[in-house]
């Protein structure tokens, strides 16, 4: 079965940016895994990135599997203006080239649209919904280009046959949209986080959501501001990508303005190798998020036994019971997320028994191996349809 992803997707096994990257990753690498499937994966790039790629594959190469068949589009500029006008006939004209048996596009927006009227069968993973977004902008053009996207996405919502839904959120927020099927296939994580020996330092926190409105680093300096009270030894590590300069200097200016500067750690984005050794390294996993669908950080920290902090947002409360697979908090409570760090100091029996349920939970819904089973058999049910 020859299957075309279109998708993000990291230039090497050690840069991943994002979760949507991660999951194309993963997956890729489990499909390419079994004899059935013959991948190909065509990402679409705007113009520093594309040719950044297009070096990388031209002089050294990519360090994937051989067997996954790297396709580099260019996009053009102004699509979001024009509905992606331009792009939907070259990326068509290039998906026509490869000739799939199906065409399976990761995020809504550009990647689905053509995915969906590329003429041959098609699913789309939905990773979140661009309208619940675009409050958590300022930015005139990032809420500009948003709202465009929202329109577009709830137009091709039409059209799109087949839909991957990743958590119970997604399917609440898009209900009165699609006519589409829906296949419930959770996020795959990369077996190597199930492999991790946990030896936590005391007191060390990770936050590995870069510094985005959206994540509310706001809200959980607050909260480390409270905890510092208690605990004036305690270290945060934050990861991941800078979302913009304005929010970053707002951010480090807190840090400095709350006398954090001793206590907290901004690595950006780091290796995957790097990764690994802090969750290895942490005690607990914090999120303080306006708004999620299914983060990957809380997959992978419920595969390696790190304890999750979380607020409820979006599809959160889906993948964590509290007091059983983690903790929960309002959104914007800083004063609930310092007490339940707080908790899980002192509470050790806790910390253990939501340790032993997460590594159940995660070996059970999010192993790459069942995700990779599924995954194929929608294919397999879609081309049956077809």
């Amino acid at each position: 079965m020859k299957v075309l992803m279109v998708t993000p997707f990291p230039i090497d096994s050690q840069t991943i940016e994002g979760g949507v990257q991660a999951v194309a990753y993963y997956l890729s690498q489990g499909l390419t895994n079994t004899k059935e499937i013959d991948l190909h994966v065509l990402i679409p790039l705007n113009g520093p990135g594309y040719f950044k790629y297009k070096e990388k594959k031209e002089n050294s190469g990519f360090d994937f599997d051989d067997r996954i068949k790297i396709h580099l589009y260019r996009n053009k500029r102004f699509q979001t203006l024009t509905n992606y006008f331009l792009d939907k006939k070259f990326l068509i004209q290039k998906i026509k080239s490869i000739n799939p048996d199906i065409v399976h596009a990761q995020g809504s927006g550009r990647n689905s649209i053509v995915a969906a009227l590329s003429g041959y069968p098609s699913v789309t993973t939905l990773h979140g919904v661009f309208k619940k977004e675009e409050v958590f902008y300022r930015n005139i053009h990032e809420k500009l280009s948003l709202k465009l996207r929202s329109l577009h996405e709830k137009k091709i919502f039409k059209k799109i046959k087949n839909l991957i839904i990743i958590n119970k959120y997604v399917a609440e927020e898009i209900d009165a949209k699609h006519n589409a099927n829906l296949f419930y296939i959770n996020n795959p994580i990369k077996n190597d986080f199930f492999k991790i020996q946990r030896e936590p330092i005391r007191q060390r926190l990770l936050f590995p959501n870069g510094i985005r409105e959206r994540k509310d680093l706001v809200t959980l300096l607050k909260a480390m501001k409270i905890l510092r009270k208690k605990f004036p030894s305690f270290s945060l590590h934050i990861t991941g990508m800078n979302e913009g300069k304005e929010y970053f200097d707002k951010i480090v200016q807190l840090v400095n303005q709350y006398d954090l500067s001793n206590n907290i750690e901004i690595l950006g984005t780091i290796s995957e190798d790097r990764l690994f050794e802090e969750y290895r390294d942490a005690e607990i996993l914090v999120m303080s998020s306006l708004e999620e669908t299914s983060p990957m950080a809380i997959e992978q920290a419920m595969a390696c036994g790190l304890p999750v902090v979380s607020t409820r947002a979006g599809g959160v409360p889906y993948m964590i019971e509290h007091k059983k697979t983690g903790l929960l908090v309002d959104i914007g409570d800083a004063g609930g997320i310092a007490n339940m760090i707080e908790l899980l100091f002192h509470n050790e029996t806790l910390k253990n028994e939501i340790i032993k349920n997460t590594k159940l939970k995660a070996m059970k819904e999010y192993h790459i191996d069942s995700i990779i089973k599924e995954t194929i058999n929608t294919y397999k049910t879609i081309l049956e349809q077809n």
